[in-house]
């Protein structure tokens, strides 16, 4: 896994940091657009679920199976659950950021186009028809024509952008979201996936560009306003240039150039979305502390020290220690076998460590029946 580097990242780097993303996942302090969170986002968990495959295979190079298996564990359960935690059935979309996992997405979650990071990385084909009825929706809210052709805002109820009589956006003037020139990059890698033509989104991502082309952060989308340096399709006063958007104009090139999606991650692409356990165990941790577990699911419970898991399934009627074991990752970890618990079930739990102490409660997880 070294390839054109000359050393190795994963003692360094890569353990660190997917210990990290273990740790403290699958909640986003702050989605991509850092203005919102805690809660889950598409595409945050795209991202996320993609490095812990890739660290996985890192971590088999390095002879660290214990390591390997406990990252491909929790991506699977965070993979099989982005549609528990971030699709609304209801209105069949995904959305920007759902704020609660247990509760799961609201109507009134807001529309956005994250989950467009899901095919880009290779965890929802294009064709998925999840995906399809949410740039449906997307492209009702949020599209805007312009003289170049379409453009899309971030997402539903965004303030962030000038006012409506073209005046600066402050913090304590809110103003109206404008269109963000990388999302026509991001629709273009999209397109690609599904097989169309992505010229004219390059043409368009161009025409976005000010006199020195360079790439805004925003566009403005009403009448002109040369009081205010505004025209409409051309840049706002927002900032220019912006890395991000002339980041996906050149990926965008170099994807049109070489035919391919080069921000598909290989061990993604191979185990999903049909290679994937068809129930991953559910992995609980201190930073996530659900209440519920899908009916047909096993249990892992990952801690932050060695210790052992006292458990039962039964109200203390019986019980079982499970010691825990090291995955190498700074966690330990203890599967409980839930699989076959009934709906409405509890399975009950505690945790006692190698330095005499008790975890100070127990913990219960009440089986959902199977939908």
């Amino acid at each position: 896994m070294i390839g054109a580097l000359d050393h190795d990242p994963y003692p360094r780097l890569v353990r660190r940091a997917v210990s990290c993303i273990v740790a403290l996942g699958p909640v986003t302090e702050l989605d991509r657009w850092m203005d919102g969170g805690p809660g889950a986002s598409p595409s945050s968990l795209a991202a996320a679920i993609s490095a812990l495959l890739a660290a996985a295979e890192f971590a088999d190079d390095a002879h660290e199976p214990a390591s390997a298996e406990h990252l491909r564990v929790v991506a699977d359960y965070w993979q099989d659950s982005l549609e528990r935690w971030t699709y609304v059935e209801s209105e069949q979309r995904y959305v920007r950021l759902a704020p609660d996992l247990e509760i799961g997405p609201r109507r009134g979650d807001a529309v956005g186009l994250e989950c467009l990071e899901l095919v880009r990385r290779g965890l929802r084909r294009p064709a998925d028809p999840r995906v399809r009825s949410s740039l449906a929706r997307a492209d009702a809210d949020l599209q805007v024509p312009l003289a170049g052709g379409a453009a899309w805002r971030r997402f539903g109820g965004d303030t962030y952008g000038e006012t409506a009589d073209g005046g600066p956006w402050h913090a304590d003037r809110p103003g109206v979201g404008r269109p963000w020139p990388l999302l026509v990059g991001e629709r273009a890698h999209y397109a690609l996936a599904s097989g169309e033509q992505v010229v004219d989104y390059v043409r368009r991502l161009e025409g976005c560009a000010g006199p020195e082309l360079l790439l805004p952060e925003q566009v403005w989308d009403g009448d002109d306003r040369p009081a205010e340096g505004l025209r409409a399709g051309g840049p706002t006063g927002s900032v220019a240039p912006f890395g991000w958007a002339h980041a996906e104009y050149l990926r965008l090139l170099a994807a049109l150039a070489g035919s391919s999606l080069p921000d598909v991650i290989e061990p993604v692409r191979r185990r999903y979305p049909a290679g994937a356990p068809a129930r991953p165990r559910v992995v609980w941790h201190h930073r996530h502390r659900i209440r519920r577990l899908p009916q047909g699911h096993g249990l892992r419970i990952q801690l932050r020290r060695r210790g052992a898991v006292v458990w039962t399934p039964d109200g203390w009627s019986t019980s079982r220690v499970i010691q825990a074991r090291d995955t190498g990752l700074g966690c330990w970890i203890a599967d409980l076998p839930t699989e076959h618990m009934q709906a409405d079930g509890v399975a009950e739990w505690t945790a006692s460590y190698g330095d005499g102490r008790w975890e100070g409660g127990n913990y219960r997880l009440t089986v959902e029946p199977l939908a």
